[in-house]
């Protein structure tokens, strides 16, 4: 079961990635170091911030935003 929204969660971020940016991008889930954060994490906008030539918070609040915006 975790396996299945894992690979979910890859493909909406993969596609949004590519509607948001025009990227095709490999997208790491990773478990946080506290479990405080949850039990996954997707830190693309810290993976995508030097090829973006954008700070991750502006990268994280395209992402977060409702498509069409």
């Amino acid at each position: 079961m975790f396996l299945k929204l894992e690979k979910q969660i890859q493909a909406a971020s993969r596609d949004s990635l590519n509607i948001r940016f025009g990227i095709n991008a490999a997208i790491v889930i990773e478990q946080p170091r506290q479990t405080s954060f949850g039990e996954m994490a997707v830190p693309v906008a810290c993976q995508l911030a030097r090829s973006l030539k954008q700070p991750p918070k502006k990268i994280a609040s395209e992402l977060v935003e409702p498509s069409g915006r």
